[in-house]
């Protein structure tokens, strides 16, 4: 199964299977959508830049850990929105959101922390966005909402 990506308007809205190989076939779907809406201007390289690295952060998330043990393959789904000066990404799994309740930020304080080879994905992800919410959607899975002024 490949990336289906629909364009509405001022939106992308795409849908693909928990597929690691799929990123950056969304990342440059979602780079043309905002430069087809916004036009080349001078900074736009920096946002897209900080854009690329927090969805290729969240996306990994959802396609990497969310299905972490499971039987079956899952999905991910994401909606890009324009909307004036901001872009609003939400990316949606259908894996176990019970994580979120213990998640906490990484401290970088011991040796251990600095070394580990995961859990920085939320945390690089708020650094490059100008807001970021977990929450649980509504089958169960983890919605993240990110929010980049552009």
């Amino acid at each position: 199964m490949a990336v289906d990506i629909r364009e509405t308007g001022d939106s992308l809205v795409i849908h693909c299977p928990a597929d690691t190989c799929l990123i950056e076939e969304i990342q440059k779907s979602v780079c043309r959508k905002i430069l087809s809406l916004k036009g080349p201007k001078d900074g736009y390289k920096d946002c897209l830049e900080d854009i690329s690295v927090a969805l290729d952060e969240i996306l990994s998330n959802a396609m990497i850990h969310a299905y972490r043990g499971s039987k079956t393959a899952g999905a991910v789904d994401a909606e890009v929105k324009v909307r004036g000066n901001e872009v609003v990404f939400t990316v949606d799994d259908y894996g176990d959101a019970r994580w979120i309740r213990d998640y906490h930020e990484p401290r970088f304080n011991t040796e251990e922390e600095k070394l580990r080879p995961d859990g920085r994905g939320i945390y690089i992800a708020k650094r490059f966005m100008d807001g970021l919410v977990m929450k649980a959607n509504k089958k169960g899975g983890t919605r993240i909402v990110m929010k980049k002024k552009i």
